[in-house]
């Protein structure tokens, strides 16, 4: 048995296969399936209505809410600012070879 909630981008099921007695897969548990979400998905120039079911008591599906994509959005710049220190750390110390003639030796 296969998950029936709906696609982001178009109103196909998603078909992640389900363990016995769940409902839905993982990535769509706490969703309405009597909703739609109310976000916009697809191109900056041809916006649909997104497919997806919304989160339990929202409009908005997973992807869309703003909360949650404000909350993505921190640790995505927290993490490319210890990335940049990690940088600053290791590459004055990290010595690159020109000498190709060692390789084909």
């Amino acid at each position: 048995m296969t998950c029936p909630a709906p696609k982001i981008l178009t109103a196909r099921p998603c078909g992640h296969y389900l363990e016995p007695g769940q409902r839905v897969c993982r990535a769509h548990e706490g969703t309405d399936p009597n909703g739609r979400c109310e976000g916009e998905t697809g191109p900056k120039t041809e916006r649909i209505r997104c497919h997806a079911w919304p989160l339990a008591s929202l409009p908005f599906c997973r992807a869309h809410d703003p909360e949650l994509k404000a909350e993505r959005q921190a640790v995505k710049q927290s993490l490319a600012q210890e990335l940049a220190r990690l940088r600053q750390l290791v590459t004055p110390d990290v010595a690159v070879s020109a000498d190709l003639t060692r390789c084909y030796s």
